[in-house]
Formats: structure tokens, sequence, C-alpha cells
């Protein structure tokens, strides 16, 4: 009896039954917070519950049946049809932002680079890259956002070379990239110069890499132009934003451990970029280099509990608005707040006190550790706000226009552009097109694809790290909801899912 009793045990919980059944909870519990307005919410979630697993099962079975192994060779004259089409893309961007998206950071990054007064407040190699060099020859705000459209253009071909070497067929490369390109997003994050764009597609080529890596059995990184290629990378994603480094240890480690072949390259390539990163601290001093930062920088996640409970009459006692009232003046706290982020109060107003934070780190932690004691509750939810960019499936494309440059492009491009992403936003084909939390629920699919296809290989499991990783540092430090924090989701959710799919009988070359 008890052997019976087990083998159904067995047969409800399959490895495919589990893993169906933790996406199905993430997705229901992401749908019903997402229409937690809606008054019948309640009594349908056990239909969404039912309906994700159903789906989910019908997936997971159809995924043994699917194999891409239809790469082939790129030709010349395919090669000319991608970069036709990312060009197209990139020109549409350009004229529709025309001179180009310009926050407050990359007008701060403008200005260093056009007077020479340089601080690595935002990344030092990125404004040397993406804006002095662009600048030498055009002292514009458009031929930054070009020079970034010449990278993303590069990314972009590599990865159709990507696709068709090892997953797709012609047409079929050719239809993913257009769906890539069409998205409102990427024609917004195309052209806005922010350290974050360039970054998310280092972290997509460093993907792709892992999985060529991983599908070569590691012989892709014995080829020396792939070894440039993957160091060039790497670079990008220390270099580019300050938390790239932890991104950088978390996939070098594994490398180490898992390709001995490979050792004495990754291990000179780790201490180079570890020693350069930390090296780059007292050479900004001797060079005189503005600040490279302070600790309120790193203060978003407590910042933003501390301004929700004040805000939604939590307990809050006399010392402890007395320290909120040193951050920033009371009023500014109760005008400028903003459930889903601190970064409003600290950008709108001049109150925000940056050296009082940094030198009474210990007192301000004191404080918000004592809110967060007295509020758990309100501390919870604000949490949850300030994390919803990430994970909240929704689809406004991130379209509200924070510029501090006034468009004078062709208001008839700006006419059709609006025209069609509110014909998107008012259409069921926004459906079609991937915004953040949905790109983050395919890399879930994805992985759980590849945990039941490998089950105890464990590298088969690296081209997962880049971006996981990026999305926890975020949930760790985030200030507000902002898509360009975890742009790199929906660009990583393109070749994981053909990775997930991927036949490992097929055979490949290892050479560019």
């Amino acid at each position: 009896m008890s052997s019976t009793n087990n083998n159904r045990l067995s047969k409800i919980f399959t490895l495919d039954n589990v893993l169906c059944l933790l996406l199905t909870v993430y997705i229901t519990a992401n749908i019903i917070f997402t229409t937690h307005n809606n008054p019948y919410c309640e009594y349908i979630f056990p239909i969404i519950a039912a309906t994700s697993f159903t789906a989910l099962k019908f997936i997971f079975k159809k995924s043994n049946h699917i194999h891409l192994t239809k790469g082939g060779d790129l030709n010349k004259l395919e090669f000319i049809i991608y970069t036709l089409i990312i060009v197209v893309a990139c020109t549409i961007s350009i004229t529709w932002n025309y001179p180009t998206s310009m926050s407050r950071d990359a007008l701060n990054q403008y200005h260093q680079a056009t007077t020479n007064t340089y601080s690595d407040w935002h990344p030092l190699f990125h404004t040397f890259i993406f804006f002095k060099i662009p600048t030498l020859f055009w002292q514009s705000y458009t031929s930054c956002a070009i020079f970034q459209c010449v990278f993303i253009t590069l990314a972009l071909l590599y990865f159709c070379y990507f696709c068709r070497k090892y997953f797709l067929n012609r047409t079929q490369t050719i239809a993913l990239l257009t769906f890539i390109i069409i998205n409102p997003i990427f024609l917004k994050m195309a052209t806005k110069p922010l350290k974050d764009v360039p970054f998310s597609y280092c972290l997509m080529l460093g993907t792709v890499f892992l999985i060529e890596i991983i599908i070569t059995k590691g012989e892709w990184l014995e080829n020396l132009r792939n070894k440039i290629v993957f160091c060039l990378i790497c670079f990008g994603i220390v270099f580019f934003r300050h938390n790239g480094i932890a991104n950088f240890i978390l996939i070098i480690i594994p490398l180490l451990f898992f390709y001995k072949k490979n050792r004495i390259f990754l291990s000179i390539l780790s201490t180079v970029f570890i020693i350069s990163k930390i090296a780059i601290i007292p050479i900004c001093f001797v060079l005189d280099i503005g600040k490279i930062g302070d600790p309120s920088e790193i203060l978003g996640i407590p910042l933003n509990q501390i301004s929700y409970i004040y805000n939604n009459g939590g307990n809050v006692s006399s010392e402890n608005i007395e320290i909120i009232n040193k951050i920033n003046k009371i009023e500014n706290w109760e005008k400028y707040y903003n459930k889903y982020g601190f970064n409003k109060i600290k950008k709108e107003c001049n109150g925000y006190n940056r050296s009082y934070v940094a030198h009474n780190y210990g007192e301000v932690l004191k404080t918000w550790i004592n809110m967060v004691y007295e509020n758990p509750i309100l501390a919870i939810k604000s949490y949850i706000n300030v994390t919803s960019v990430i994970w909240n499936i929704k689809k406004d494309f991130w379209l509200n226009k924070i510029i501090e440059v006034e468009y004078s492009g062709p208001q008839w491009v700006s006419i059709i552009m609006d025209k069609y992403v509110s014909f998107l936003q008012n259409s069921r084909l926004k459906h079609l097109l991937l915004d953040i939390a949905e790109a983050l629920i395919l890399i879930l699919v994805s992985l759980c694809l590849t945990i039941r296809k490998k089950r105890n290989d464990l590298r088969s499991y690296l081209p997962y790290i880049l971006v996981l990783s990026n999305i926890v540092i975020i949930m760790c430090l985030i200030t507000g909801g902002e898509t360009r924090f975890v742009y790199s989701s929906i660009l990583c959710s393109y070749p994981l899912i053909l990775y997930a799919f991927y036949n490992d009988k097929t055979e490949t070359t290892v050479t560019i």
C-alpha cells in the first residue's frame, strides 16, 4: 500500500510539475497584484492559476519535440539585409527623439566630455567612449546618439550571426530581428545615451558568448579572436556601470572552475579587471578627477522605505522625523512623494542633503532600521512598489519623456511615431512585444526548460548568471522605477529562449 502511495506521489511531484507549479505561483501572484483594483480579482485567481499551469504544462510537453538546429553560414547578402534593418530602425529612433533624449545624467556626462572636467560619478570610461569620442567629430547631442546606435548595430549583427550559426534559418532570423526593433522600448533606448544601454547590450553579448562556450564545450574560448571579443565585452560589463564588477566576478568564478584549459587566460583577465577597478580610485585622486560617488548612492531601498512609511501614516518617532528633516526638508518629502521611488524627492528639488547622508551613514541606517521595525507591513509594501518595474506585468513601454532637451526634429515623424505607440498601447498587439516583466517570465521559463533537460549539468546554467545576477543586484540597490536599470532582461531573453530549445546533437564550428 505504501509503495502504491509512493508511486502516486512520484507521479504527482515530477520535476515538470514542480517547475510548472513554481512558475504558476509567480505568474498568478503577478497578475493578481497588477489587477488588484479589479473587484472580481479574488474570484478569478483560481482560473488564472489553472490556465497558467495548463499552458506551462503544454509548453513543457511540446518543448520535447522542438529543437532549433537550423543554423547555417551568414553570407554577404544576409549581412547587408540585417544591417539595413537595424540602421533604418536607428534612423527612425534618432529622428523621433532629435536631437536626442538627454536625461540629467547624460547632460552631465556631455558637459564633462566637452569641458574636459571629468568625474567618475557616472562611469568614467563610459563618458570617454560614448561622449568624448563622438563629440571630437561633432559637438552635438546627436553625435552621442549616433555613436551609441553604431554600438547597438554591431551588437545586434553579432546576435544575428549567433542565431544563424546555431538556431535559425534566414527567414526566422529576419523575423526575430524585426520583432526586436519594432518594440517602442528599443526605439526609445537606442538613442538615450545612458550607461545602462551599452551595459545591457554587453550583458546580452556576454550571455551569447556563454551560450557559445557551452555549445562548443569550451572550444569557442580557445580561439584568439573570440578571446579578444570576450575581453572587450567583459570590459563593458566591469566599467560601464559601477556595480558591473559583481556581475563579472559571478561569471568568471564558475568559468574558472569548469574550463580548466582556459584557466590561465581567465585568471589573467579577472586579475587585470579587478585590480583596474580597485586602482581607479587612487588614479582619480592623483589626476584630480571628480568624486566617484558616496555611500548615499547605495541607500536606495532604505530611503524608499523611509519615504513610504512617513507618507503613509507610519509610526515615526520625533527623533526619526528630525533625521528625515536633515536628509531633506519635510515639505519636500511630502510634496515630491512617489511610492515607486525616492528619486523624485532627491532630484525634483534642491533640498536633498547628500553630504549629510554620506557623513552620517550610520545614523541614517539606524533611523531606517527603527522605522522598518516599527512598520514592517509598510516596509514590505514599499519594497514591492519600488521593485515592481522589474516583475510587474504592465504595458506602458516606459515612454514617459524624461527629457531635458526640447524636441527639434520633423513634427510629422513625431506625430507618426506617437500614433504608432498609441495604437500599440490600445491594441492587443502590445501583448506580442516584450516588456521588462514579460521578458523576466520568459527567462524563468527558459531556465526551467534548461533545468528539466540538463538537470545535473551545472555548467548548462551559466548563461543565466549575468541577467539574473543583474536583476538581484538592482533589487538590492534600486532607487526608483526606471526601465533602464533592467533593460538587459529584454535583450537577454532572446538568446536564452533560443538556448532552451537547442539540440545538443547539432554540429557547430568554433570560429568567427
